[in-house]
C-alpha cells in the first residue's frame, strides 16, 4: 500500500516554504531570544558597522545590492534575520567592542569566538550567531569596491564574483554549496553584468632574441608537467583559437612571459630558477617574491631576465584547482579551465585596484570581457552547454593541488596550538572576564606585497 503519491511530494515541495515561514513566525514569538530582541541586537551590530565603515559581504550584501536594483529578485524575506558578515582590518577590535557594548546594554550569554575559517571571528548571543568578522589587510580593505545603501557599505558584486569563482574552481571542498550559490551568482550577473569591451588588449612589446631563448626554456620546462597550470597570455591565446571568434579587436598575443600556478610551488620554483641560472647566468636571472594576496592567490614570485619579467609562478593556495590538458604532438601542456582563467583575471583586476594601477585594472577587465565573448561564441556556434566536454566546460572535477577541508584545516591549527601549550580556540566572554579590545594582534601577511624579510622567502633563501 502506497502511503504518499508523486502528487503528494509535488504538493509538499510547493508548500514547504510557506509551512516553514509559519513555523518561524511562531518561533520568533515564543522561543528565546524573541524577534524583538534579535532585531535590537542586529541594530547594535549594524550601527557599529555603519559608524566604523566596515564592509558587509556574503548573502546579506548580495541580497541588499540586488534588492536595491529590483525588490522582486531579493532572496531574503523582510522577516529574515540573517547573520552579518563583514570584512575588517581589525576583526578582534570589532568583535570585542561589540560584545562589550552588548554587555553595557544589559544582554546576557554573550560569546565571541574564533570561527572555523582562519582569521574569522563569530559573535553569539544566547547561542544565536549575529556576526562574522573576517580579517583583510588594510591596503586591500581600503581599496575594496563597495555600494553604499542607507549608509552601509556593501561589497560590490564585481568583487564578490571572485569568491563565487573560487568556489567553482574548488570542486573538492566547495561544490556542495554550488546549488544555492550558483543561483545567487546568476542574479548578481543579471544586475551587474560583465562589460562587453570591444577594444584591444594592451600588450608588452614582442621579446627580443635573447629573451625568446629564455621563454623557450620555460615552455620546455612546463611541457608534460603535471604539477603546473598555465594561465596568462598563453591561456588567452588558446581560448581565442578554440573559440574561432573573429573580431577586429581580437588577435593572438605575443608571449613575453609565462604565468603558471604550481601544485608544488617550492620544488617547481627552485628547479626552474636553478635551470635558468645555469643556462643564462646568475646575474641575468633575478627573482622577486611576494606574499599571498588575501584569500585569492598564495605566495608567488616573478622571475626576470635582464630586469624584464619572463615568468610568474603562483602557489596553488592549498586548493585543488581545475585544469585541462592540451596535446602538443606527443607532449601536452596543462592549461587553466575556463573558470580558473576567469578567476585569474578577476583577481588581477582587484590586485591592480589595490596597487592603484588603473591601466592594468582596465586591461584585466578587457581580458575578462574577451574571455566571455569567446565562450559565448563557441557554445552558440557548436551548440554546446557549459556541461559538455569542450575547452569552455565548467563544473569540471579534474583538478590538481593538495587541499584540506576547512574542518580539517581547523583541526590541524588546534593540534599545533596544543603541541605548543597555547589556548586551543580564541574565546571571549565579556561577562566572565571583560577586557579592552586587542589592538596589537599580528595577523599573517596577506598583503600581496613584495617580501623584504629574508626569513619569509620561499624560493631564494
Amino acid at each position: 500500500m502506497e502511503i504518499y503519491t508523486d502528487k503528494d511530494i509535488a504538493l509538499l515541495e510547493e508548500n514547504i516554504d510557506s509551512i516553514n515561514d509559519k513555523i518561524q513566525e511562531i518561533k520568533y514569538k515564543t522561543f528565546d531570544p524573541k524577534k524583538e530582541e534579535m532585531d535590537a541586537i542586529l541594530k547594535v551590530v549594524l550601527d557599529y558597522v555603519e559608524k566604523n565603515k566596515r564592509k558587509v559581504y556574503g548573502g546579506t550584501a548580495h541580497n541588499a545590492v540586488i534588492k536595491h536594483k529590483n525588490k522582486i529578485d531579493a532572496f531574503y524575506k523582510d522577516t529574515d534575520i540573517p547573520d552579518i558578515d563583514i570584512y575588517s582590518p581589525e576583526p578582534l577590535v570589532d568583535i570585542m567592542t561589540i560584545a562589550n557594548q552588548l554587555v553595557d546594554l544589559g544582554y546576557t550569554d554573550i560569546e565571541a569566538r574564533e570561527a572555523q575559517h582562519k582569521d574569522t571571528y563569530s559573535l553569539f548571543v544566547k547561542r544565536t550567531n549575529y556576526l562574522d568578522v573576517s580579517y583583510v589587510p588594510k591596503n586591500i580593505f581600503n581599496r575594496m569596491p563597495f555600494i553604499e545603501i542607507d549608509n552601509i557599505y556593501y561589497i560590490h558584486p564585481y568583487f564578490a564574483m571572485i569568491d563565487y569563482y573560487r568556489m567553482l574552481n574548488d570542486p573538492m571542498t566547495s561544490y556542495f554549496r554550488i546549488g544555492k550559490s550558483f543561483k545567487r551568482l546568476k542574479l548578481l550577473q543579471r544586475h551587474f553584468p560583465i562589460n562587453k569591451l570591444e577594444k584591444k588588449v594592451k600588450t608588452i612589446e614582442k621579446p627580443n632574441e635573447d629573451t625568446e631563448k629564455v621563454l623557450n626554456e620555460i615552455f620546455t620546462f612546463l611541457k608534460n608537467k603535471e604539477s603546473t597550470i598555465l594561465v596568462g597570455d598563453y591561456a588567452y591565446n588558446y581560448f581565442l583559437k578554440e573559440s574561432n571568434l573573429k573580431e577586429s579587436f581580437l588577435s593572438e598575443l605575443p608571449i613575453s612571459r609565462y604565468d603558471f600556478i604550481s601544485a608544488d610551488y617550492k620544488n617547481d620554483g627552485i628547479e626552474l630558477i636553478k635551470l635558468l641560472r645555469s643556462k643564462f647566468g646568475d646575474g641575468k636571472i633575478k627573482v622577486a617574491e611576494y606574499y599571498p594576496f588575501f584569500q585569492f592567490f598564495g605566495y608567488n614570485s616573478i622571475i626576470s631576465f635582464n630586469d624584464k619579467p619572463v615568468c610568474r609562478i603562483y602557489h596553488h593556495n592549498d586548493k585543488c584547482l581545475t585544469y585541462q590538458d592540451v596535446k602538443l604532438g606527443k607532449d601536452f601542456i596543462r592549461i587553466a579551465s575556463f573558470n580558473l582563467i576567469a578567476m585569474y583575471y578577476m583577481t588581477h583586476m582587484m590586485y591592480a585596484r589595490t596597487n592603484k594601477n588603473k591601466e592594468k585594472k582596465c586591461n584585466m577587465n578587457t581580458y575578462l570581457s574577451h574571455l566571455f565573448m569567446m565562450r559565448n561564441n563557441y557554445l552558440k556556434k557548436n551548440k554546446k552547454t557549459i556541461f559538455d566536454t569542450s575547452p569552455f566546460e565548467e563544473f569540471t572535477i579534474k583538478c590538481i593541488g593538495k587541499t584540506l577541508e576547512p574542518a580539517m584545516e581547523f583541526a590541524k591549527r588546534i593540534k599545533e596550538r596544543k603541541s605548543k601549550g597555547k589556548p586551543l580556540i580564541w574565546t571571549y566572554r565579556p561577562l566572565e572576564n571583560r577586557k579592552e579590545a586587542e589592538q596589537n594582534y599580528i595577523y599573517g601577511n596577506l598583503s600581496g606585497n613584495i617580501i623584504n624579510n629574508p626569513k619569509n622567502l620561499q624560493l631564494t633563501k
